[in-house]
Formats: structure tokens, sequence, C-alpha cells
């Protein structure tokens, strides 16, 4: 009978190793970027060209995201590569860093056989690498993969592991890089402190070389912020409040249907803590406060999107993959060798409920630039859609006709004006002026306009761009050198005229 130990031998558990690695590398040469990811490597590259965050580049997000992309842009130039291949091998070194961590902490852990060590490993890259899906290289991935060694150096901690100050001050900014991606994911390492407080009853230990660390690299960061990006503060925390979170997201319904599913793993992953043993029982129960600490952030968070689900997701998956290690790691090896397969099986089902290892193919608009101005160089699509734009534009190296990623401020715009004179409004008025000096300056060879009744994000579903574009003096003359070429979708394609 094959049994674990000997399926999880070093050999056969590289090569074990090797074949996730290698079939999610075939799948993302096959994929395109994540449109988020996409974008943030855009605006690093106008960065490193000389434009300004938030400025030049409008986002509604912390720069913290674009400044880590940056020295990706800069390896892919320095090595001649493209800037997704590079951010993809970028993200499978870090996983490779990230698992490496968690096999030297769990080593230095007394009572983990060197065997369930390689079955957690093997297990956390299935989830590191699959759980994503659709959604590899977003900010939510790249925080579980950051936040994952500081989780197993707290519970090493409380086990009585040492390592060197410099090498715990960096994995507590690792994931204090982590946290700060997504602020409102913090309530993840509290409840894990927390639940370490309550047990160990020790308030020193929460002061460890790798919490401030932490507290020092998130201060820097904010500090950062008010020197390097006062525009941020000045208007885009605005822009965010009353143009941005009261408009984008789904209804409570489907909040809580994308929630479900790490549930359903907690809920497989509590049975499996319920039966585990030894030190890894006691791991289990910390990953699962982190899970549920994700959880919440993504509740409170209240938009629904699906990439915000993952790093619960993934920690949900953890918690069971560690729980099922403290089952068929504890024991006597006659028990051992008599253990088949089926719990591996499981905890891969159990990953299952987590992810799918679908490919995103983009948009149809590369298709239609193709079609009606081939060769073009530069592009805009007035939609409220960020994956319409990105990775197209970065995938054919194409200029994005706007500072904007997609115009994220015209739901504020259409729930305040729909005709007549535009109300004296400081966000409306920006809107405007920022949509038409970026046409008299980037001069867009193919405009796409949204033309249905059911817009994303707009309040009663149409919205009329050239109407509102209309209200402001230059457009047109701008938009008499542009003439309607044809239909994409819902889109209309406008292409400038042939000098």
């Amino acid at each position: 009978m094959v049994t674990l130990d000997r399926v999880f031998r070093p050999a056969i558990f590289l090569i074990l190793m090797a074949i996730l690695f290698v079939c999610q590398i075939v799948i993302r040469l096959d994929s395109d970027l994540n449109h988020d990811a996409a974008w943030f490597l855009y605006v690093a590259q106008g960065v490193l060209d000389g434009g300004k965050l938030y400025r030049d580049f409008v986002e509604v997000n912390p720069p913290l995201a674009i400044w880590l992309t940056v020295p990706v842009v800069m390896l892919s130039r320095t090595a001649g590569l493209a800037p997704i291949e590079t951010l993809y091998g970028v993200f499978f070194a870090i996983t490779a860093a990230s698992l490496l961590l968690v096999r030297r902490y769990l080593a230095m852990i007394n009572g983990v056989p060197d065997w369930t060590e390689r079955l957690i490993l093997f297990l956390l890259a299935a989830a590191f690498l699959f759980i994503p899906a659709l959604s590899f290289g977003q900010r939510e991935h790249l925080l579980a993969l950051l936040f994952m060694p500081w989780l197993i150096l707290r519970f090493g901690r409380f086990q009585g592991i040492q390592i060197s100050l410099t090498e715990s001050v960096l994995v507590g900014v690792l994931a204090a890089a982590a946290i700060c991606l997504k602020p409102h994911a913090v309530l993840a390492p509290l409840a894990v402190e927390a639940l370490l407080l309550l047990r160990g009853r020790n308030l020193r230990a929460v002061f460890a070389p790798e919490n401030l660390g932490a507290a020092v690299f998130a201060v820097i960061y904010g500090a950062a912020i008010v020197i390097c990006c006062p525009l941020f503060l000045a208007e885009m925390v605005h822009f965010g409040v009353a143009a941005y979170v009261p408009y984008y997201g789904f209804d409570a319904a489907v909040i809580l249907e994308r929630g479900i599913r790490p549930v359903l793993v907690l809920a497989l992953a509590l049975v499996l803590i319920y039966m585990a043993r030894g030190p890894m029982r006691e791991l289990s129960i910390l990953a699962f406060a982190a899970a549920v600490g994700f959880l919440a952030a993504y509740f409170l968070q209240a938009k629904g999107f699906y990439y915000q689900i993952m790093p619960a997701q993934i920690f949900a998956a953890v918690s069971g993959i560690i729980a099922l290690a403290g089952i068929v790691g504890t024991g006597n090896a006659d028990k051992r060798k008599k253990s088949p397969l089926v719990p591996v099986i499981v905890a891969i089902v159990m990953t299952a409920l987590s992810f799918s290892s679908q490919a995103y193919h983009g948009t149809a608009f590369g298709g239609a630039i193709s079609q009606y101005r081939p060769g073009a160089k530069s592009f805009l699509i007035a939609s409220t859609n960020v994956f319409n734009g990105f990775p197209l534009a970065v995938r054919e190296n194409l200029v994005w006709g706007s500072r904007f990623p997609t115009l994220w401020l015209v739901p504020y715009v259409a729930d305040r004006w729909h005709d007549g004179p535009l109300p004296d409004d400081p966000i409306i008025a920006y809107t405007l002026d920022a949509i038409v000096t970026d046409m008299q300056k980037f001069r867009p060879e193919v405009v796409f306009i949204n033309q249905s009744t059911s817009q994303d994000y707009i309040r009663g579903g149409a919205f009329d761009y050239l109407k509102f574009i209309a209200q402001d003096p230059r457009f047109p003359a701008i938009w008499s050198n542009y003439e309607l070429r044809g239909q994409a979708g819902k889109f209309a394609v406008y292409v400038i005229k042939e000098p």
C-alpha cells in the first residue's frame, strides 16, 4: 500500500512541487494578466518615465501596490522581458520564497516529522498557486504570500523557536506590506494576536521583533504617503469617499453568496481540527483565526468583488491543510504505514472548493482595434470597468488615452446630472475637464463609447458619455476629427480621421 511518508520522500516531493509550478506556469502563459495588476504595471511604467502618481495617473487606491510594481518594471526593462511575463515570474519567485520560509519555521517546531512538513508545503503550494485563479497577481494574492511566513513565525515564537533579529524584522515588514496593501485585512493579524495573547497570557510577546518591524514599516509608509503623495490625501481620499465607495460593488445577496465558499471550507477545517493532534492542531487553529479575520475584512469592505474574498479562501484552506497534517502526522510508524492516500485526496478536494484554474482572456477590444484601425498606437474606452482597457494596453504596448484606469468618477456624475446645465459640483467639473484635457493630450486613435442601457455601477443603467463630454467647449473641435466606424458589442467605435 502506498503511504504518505513514502509519497513525500524528498525526491518525490520535489517532483510533485515542480509539477504544481509547471502546471500553473502553463496556465499563466495562456492567460491575460488580471486587470488591476495590469493597470499597476502601466502606471509603474509611466512613473518611471516621469509621470506623477495621482496627477498623470488618477488611482483611488493608496500608492503601495504601484510602488511595489516599479521594481518589476525595472527588472523587465533591464532583462529585456515583457512586463506581464516578468510580473508572473516575480509572483512565482515570491511563492517559492514564502514556502521556503514556511519550511524553515516548521522545521524548528518539535513534533513535526519531515514528511509531514513536505505534505503541508505541497498542499500550501497548491493553495497559493491555484486558488487565485482569474485573480492571479492581484493585491490579495500578494497579501496572502507575504502574510503566511509571519503567521508561522508567530506560532513558532509561541513554541519557543529563536531566529535572528534581522530575519524577524524582515518577516514583520513583509506582513506589514501585505496588510498595507489592503488595510481592512488588519483584522486578520489582530485576530491572530488576540488568540496568542489569550493562550499565552503574555503581553510582552506581542512586542516581538517581527511585530515591531511591522509597526515601524506602517509608520514609515504613512509618512511616505504624506511626503510623496500629497495629492492622494488632498484629492483622492475625498473622491474615494464621495464618488467611489457609494457606487462600486454588488448587493448584499452577491456579497453573502461569495462569502459562503470560505465558510464551507472553514466548516470542514473545524472537523479536521477536532481530529488533529499535536502542534499542527494548534497552528491550524491560528490559521483558522486568520481566515476568520480575512473573512470579516471582506464583509467590512462590503463590495463583493470576487478577488476580495481570496485571502479568506486561501487561509481557510491553509487551516484545513495544517489540521490534516495534524491527523496523519501523529501516531506511530505502523499506523502511518497503514495510512492510505485518502486524507490527501480529502485535502485536495477541500482546496478545490475554493478555486478553479480558469485562464483569463481579456476582452474583444483588441480585435476591434485591428479591424477598424490597424496599427493604432493609442485608444480610449468610455466605460466604468477596468478590465475593458487592461491588460490590453500593457499586452499590446498601447497608449491609454486617459489618466484614469476607467472613468470611475462617471457613476457619481450620472447620479447628479442627466440633462441640461451641469450642477456646480467640483467633482463633476474635475471629471469633465480631465476627460477632455486627456483627449487633447493623447489624441487616442480609437475611442470606444459605451452605449448600453445597463452599464455597470450606473444607477439607472445608462449614461450618455458624448452628451456629458460635449458640455466642455473644447470638445466639438476635438470630436470633429473622429468618425464613427462600427460597433464592438455595446460600444460604438470612433476612429480618428486620416490626416
